[in-house]
């Protein structure tokens, strides 16, 4: 063999490299400690300076533009000085967020994020309409937003014909299954342009993933967001969709159907309670759900190079487009 590295499409950097070269920066206790907590769409690292903690986010090459980052800053500067309780990014001492990296596989981004206060929960009927108001907040605070930087749209494009795409080969073998997603996904565009506009406040900034497990909660009740990678503009209801429609439950027995069911208002309640959703919107909110389920599969399809292609077996296929078929016949989508 000979002496030229062999290519890599994801690099694990090392806590000691990251203490010196990049958290050398902030300020923080000498006596910091950097630990790895794992790789999801990028990777995250626990930070423990004296008393305090914060989490340091590399952005996995190629995943994220610099502008698309410098976007995320920009909305999370703007949420907590509107004091929304969300994990927000912390500065260097020379006032820069993000730090770039010259990594194996080509350059990374990191930026140093406050932690989100408590812990997880689990969902019950408070959270879920808590988690509605919270959600109604984000978005009526990020329309106070003069202008933005570039950030992408989470439209027909992002959420269904790229997931498609990305699906094909994953589903070569079962052709009735594609073919179907395909056919359910025009359709489910053409039901979502039907009842809505691409006009605010119906269409705007949206978190792009607010599922429970993106909320921390104190002892005392308090929630903080966090997790704003996915964020972009999008109809509204594509959030309530992620954090009202596919919690908790997943069977389609009585008991299931009825805690679903009930969560998905609850949320809707909450949201209502900020800002007042429209008919047409409560529908659409439904109507997303398996939209976001096409599009979850889709990322996961895409991210096979760096996360492994094991999970993606007809097991897996099988539980999610299940769960779209049942969707679509339970709530009377289409």
């Amino acid at each position: 063999m000979g002496s030229q590295q062999f290519p890599a499409v994801w690099s694990v950097l090392t806590c000691d490299a990251l203490v010196a070269q990049v958290l050398s920066r902030y300020h923080l206790d000498e006596t910091l400690t950097c630990e790895f907590m794992g790789a999801g769409l990028n990777d995250t690292y626990r930070v423990r300076s004296g008393a305090s903690t914060c989490y340091l986010r590399v952005y996995a090459h190629g995943w994220r533009e610099r502008h698309d980052i410098g976007a995320e800053v920009e909305l999370l500067n703007h949420l907590h000085r509107h004091e929304l309780p969300v994990s927000y990014p912390i500065a260097t001492r020379d006032g820069d967020y993000i730090v770039p990296l010259n990594a194996y596989e080509g350059v990374r981004h990191a930026v140093l994020f406050s932690a989100a206060e408590g812990g997880p929960r689990e969902e019950n009927d408070g959270r879920s309409h808590g988690y509605g108001r919270l959600i109604a907040q984000v978005h009526v605070c990020a329309d106070l937003i003069p202008t933005m930087s570039k950030r992408f749209h989470l439209d027909h494009e992002f959420l269904l014909d790229s997931p498609l795409r990305s699906l094909e080969p994953f589903l070569a073998h079962r052709r009735k299954d594609l073919d179907y997603l395909a056919d359910i996904a025009r359709s489910l565009r053409a039901r979502a342009d039907e009842l809505l506009s691409k006009e605010p406040p119906e269409y705007g900034i949206c978190h792009g993933d607010p599922h429970i497990g993106n909320l921390h909660y104190r002892d005392d009740g308090a929630a903080t967001l966090f997790d704003f990678d996915c964020f972009g503009y999008s109809w509204r209801a594509l959030d309530l969709a992620i954090l009202g429609g596919i919690q908790g439950d997943s069977g389609w027995n009585r008991k299931a159907n009825a805690n679903r069911t009930r969560r998905l208002n609850l949320a809707i309640q909450g949201y209502d309670d900020v800002r007042p959703l429209t008919d047409a919107e409560r529908e659409a909110v439904k109507v997303f759900v398996p939209i976001v389920l096409i599009s979850e599969m889709g990322v996961h399809a895409a991210l096979a190079p760096r996360h492994g292609v094991g999970g993606l077996n007809d097991g897996y296929f099988d539980e999610y487009i299940g769960f779209i078929r049942n969707w679509i016949a339970y709530y009377k989508v289409l």
